[in-house]
Protein backbone atom coordinates (compact mmCIF):
# COMPACT_ATOMS: atom_id res chain seq x y z
CA UNK A 1 0.00 0.00 0.00
CA UNK A 2 1.03 3.09 -0.75
CA UNK A 3 0.25 6.60 0.56
CA UNK A 4 0.20 9.73 -0.93
CA UNK A 5 0.24 13.13 0.50
CA UNK A 6 -2.03 15.34 -1.31
CA UNK A 7 -0.85 18.52 1.19
CA UNK A 8 0.50 22.13 -0.33
CA UNK A 9 4.06 22.07 0.27
CA UNK A 10 3.75 24.77 2.54
CA UNK A 11 1.78 22.86 4.80
CA UNK A 12 4.01 20.05 4.57
CA UNK A 13 6.70 21.79 5.66
CA UNK A 14 4.77 23.12 8.71
CA UNK A 15 3.31 20.25 9.12
CA UNK A 16 6.73 18.45 9.38
CA UNK A 17 8.09 21.10 11.74
CA UNK A 18 5.32 20.84 14.08
CA UNK A 19 5.98 16.76 14.47
CA UNK A 20 9.72 18.30 14.91
CA UNK A 21 9.15 20.46 17.38
CA UNK A 22 7.08 18.09 19.54
CA UNK A 23 9.74 15.71 19.11
CA UNK A 24 12.27 17.88 20.14
CA UNK A 25 10.35 19.47 23.12
CA UNK A 26 9.48 15.52 24.33
CA UNK A 27 13.52 14.64 24.49
CA UNK A 28 13.96 17.98 26.03
CA UNK A 29 11.80 17.15 28.55
CA UNK A 30 12.70 13.78 29.44
CA UNK A 31 16.23 14.65 29.35
CA UNK A 32 15.30 17.80 32.41
CA UNK A 33 13.22 15.04 34.28
CA UNK A 34 15.71 12.14 33.87
CA UNK A 35 19.32 14.89 34.62
CA UNK A 36 16.91 16.25 37.87
CA UNK A 37 16.47 12.83 38.84
CA UNK A 38 20.22 11.64 38.35
CA UNK A 39 20.48 15.26 40.67
CA UNK A 40 18.01 14.52 43.18
CA UNK A 41 19.54 11.08 43.37
CA UNK A 42 23.34 12.61 43.66
CA UNK A 43 22.56 14.64 46.24
CA UNK A 44 20.90 11.74 48.36
CA UNK A 45 23.49 9.60 48.06
CA UNK A 46 25.96 12.15 48.94
CA UNK A 47 23.84 12.94 52.27
CA UNK A 48 23.92 9.42 53.07
CA UNK A 49 27.63 9.12 52.91
CA UNK A 50 27.99 12.36 54.77
CA UNK A 51 25.80 10.66 57.52
CA UNK A 52 27.93 7.09 57.30
CA UNK A 53 31.16 9.26 57.60
CA UNK A 54 29.40 10.53 60.45
CA UNK A 55 28.77 7.45 61.72
CA UNK A 56 31.96 6.19 61.20
CA UNK A 57 33.73 9.06 63.29
CA UNK A 58 31.77 8.67 65.91
CA UNK A 59 32.58 4.97 66.03
CA UNK A 60 35.87 5.58 65.89
CA UNK A 61 36.25 8.26 68.38
CA UNK A 62 34.17 5.74 70.81
CA UNK A 63 36.78 2.62 69.89
CA UNK A 64 40.06 5.22 70.32
CA UNK A 65 38.36 6.37 73.93
CA UNK A 66 37.99 1.98 74.72
CA UNK A 67 41.23 1.66 73.80
CA UNK A 68 42.37 4.26 76.05
CA UNK A 69 40.57 3.45 78.53
CA UNK A 70 42.37 2.20 81.70
CA UNK A 71 41.17 -1.57 81.23
CA UNK A 72 42.70 -1.29 78.02
CA UNK A 73 45.80 0.04 79.28
CA UNK A 74 46.16 -3.27 82.34
CA UNK A 75 45.26 -5.57 79.71
CA UNK A 76 48.51 -3.86 77.15
CA UNK A 77 50.47 -4.43 80.36
CA UNK A 78 49.40 -8.10 81.37
CA UNK A 79 50.07 -8.60 78.04
CA UNK A 80 53.57 -7.30 77.76
CA UNK A 81 54.42 -9.40 80.94
CA UNK A 82 53.00 -12.20 79.28
CA UNK A 83 55.16 -11.73 76.51
CA UNK A 84 58.19 -10.60 78.87
CA UNK A 85 57.66 -14.36 80.60
CA UNK A 86 57.51 -16.47 77.69
CA UNK A 87 60.74 -14.84 76.14
CA UNK A 88 62.27 -15.93 79.35
CA UNK A 89 60.92 -19.23 79.49
CA UNK A 90 62.68 -19.35 75.86
CA UNK A 91 65.34 -18.23 76.92
CA UNK A 92 65.78 -20.72 79.91
CA UNK A 93 64.78 -23.42 77.18
CA UNK A 94 67.48 -22.95 75.28
CA UNK A 95 69.95 -23.31 78.30
CA UNK A 96 68.14 -25.98 79.45
CA UNK A 97 70.05 -29.15 80.14
CA UNK A 98 68.43 -32.73 79.26
CA UNK A 99 70.12 -34.21 82.11
CA UNK A 100 66.90 -35.90 83.41
CA UNK A 101 67.90 -39.40 81.63
CA UNK A 102 71.30 -39.53 83.49
CA UNK A 103 70.16 -38.45 86.64
CA UNK A 104 67.66 -41.35 86.00
CA UNK A 105 69.88 -43.60 85.18
CA UNK A 106 72.27 -42.88 88.32
CA UNK A 107 69.39 -43.32 90.68
CA UNK A 108 69.32 -46.48 88.74
CA UNK A 109 72.91 -47.86 89.38
CA UNK A 110 73.10 -46.88 93.53
CA UNK A 111 72.88 -50.17 95.53
CA UNK A 112 69.78 -49.80 98.37
CA UNK A 113 72.39 -49.22 101.23
CA UNK A 114 73.91 -45.92 99.14
CA UNK A 115 73.06 -42.75 101.06
CA UNK A 116 73.58 -39.70 98.76
CA UNK A 117 74.03 -36.76 100.96
CA UNK A 118 75.57 -34.20 98.66
CA UNK A 119 74.67 -34.16 94.50
CA UNK A 120 75.80 -31.47 92.72
CA UNK A 121 75.82 -30.97 88.41
CA UNK A 122 77.44 -28.17 86.85
CA UNK A 123 76.70 -26.84 83.47
CA UNK A 124 79.81 -28.75 81.97
CA UNK A 125 77.86 -32.10 83.03
CA UNK A 126 80.20 -32.73 86.20
CA UNK A 127 78.40 -34.82 88.60
CA UNK A 128 79.76 -34.57 92.22
CA UNK A 129 78.66 -37.07 94.84
CA UNK A 130 79.08 -37.26 98.46
CA UNK A 131 77.38 -40.06 100.82
CA UNK A 132 77.58 -43.21 102.55
CA UNK A 133 77.46 -46.50 102.03
CA UNK A 134 76.69 -49.67 104.51
CA UNK A 135 80.23 -51.26 103.44
CA UNK A 136 83.19 -51.24 101.07
CA UNK A 137 81.54 -54.08 98.24
CA UNK A 138 78.29 -50.87 97.73
CA UNK A 139 81.17 -48.32 97.17
CA UNK A 140 82.65 -50.88 94.52
CA UNK A 141 79.41 -51.98 93.40
CA UNK A 142 78.27 -48.46 92.20
CA UNK A 143 81.47 -47.77 90.93
CA UNK A 144 81.12 -50.81 88.60
CA UNK A 145 77.59 -49.89 88.01
CA UNK A 146 78.71 -45.94 87.03
CA UNK A 147 81.50 -46.97 84.74
CA UNK A 148 80.12 -49.34 82.57
CA UNK A 149 76.96 -47.04 82.00
CA UNK A 150 76.76 -45.31 78.60
CA UNK A 151 75.68 -42.16 80.17
CA UNK A 152 78.75 -41.46 82.15
CA UNK A 153 82.59 -41.37 81.58
CA UNK A 154 85.77 -39.90 83.53
CA UNK A 155 85.06 -41.43 86.29
CA UNK A 156 87.23 -40.38 89.33
CA UNK A 157 87.73 -43.10 92.56
CA UNK A 158 89.78 -41.98 95.01
CA UNK A 159 91.38 -45.18 97.04
CA UNK A 160 90.19 -42.66 100.20
CA UNK A 161 86.46 -44.20 99.28
CA UNK A 162 87.60 -48.03 100.18
CA UNK A 163 89.47 -47.03 104.19
CA UNK A 164 87.05 -48.17 106.18
CA UNK A 165 85.24 -51.50 106.07
CA UNK A 166 81.65 -50.05 107.07
CA UNK A 167 79.80 -46.95 107.44
CA UNK A 168 82.01 -46.11 104.64
CA UNK A 169 81.96 -42.63 103.11
CA UNK A 170 82.50 -41.77 99.58
CA UNK A 171 82.99 -39.43 97.37
CA UNK A 172 82.92 -39.63 93.46
CA UNK A 173 83.70 -37.16 90.67
CA UNK A 174 82.39 -38.08 86.94
CA UNK A 175 80.82 -36.72 83.82
CA UNK A 176 77.81 -36.87 82.31
CA UNK A 177 78.17 -38.34 78.47
CA UNK A 178 76.71 -35.51 76.01
CA UNK A 179 76.80 -38.46 73.39
CA UNK A 180 73.99 -40.14 75.23
CA UNK A 181 71.91 -37.48 75.67
CA UNK A 182 72.00 -36.56 72.55
CA UNK A 183 70.95 -40.20 71.73
CA UNK A 184 68.41 -40.78 74.47
CA UNK A 185 66.37 -37.56 72.71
Amino acid sequence: MKFINLLPETELKELKLEFASKHLLKFFVVSLISLLILILGAVSVNVLIKSQIAANNIEISELQAQLNSSDNQALQKEIIGLNSQIKNISVINQQHYLWSKALTELGNLAPSDLHIDLLTVDRTGQIVINGTTDDRDSVLTFWSNVKKSRYFMNINFPLKNLEKPTDTPFTFTFFINPKSIQLSQ
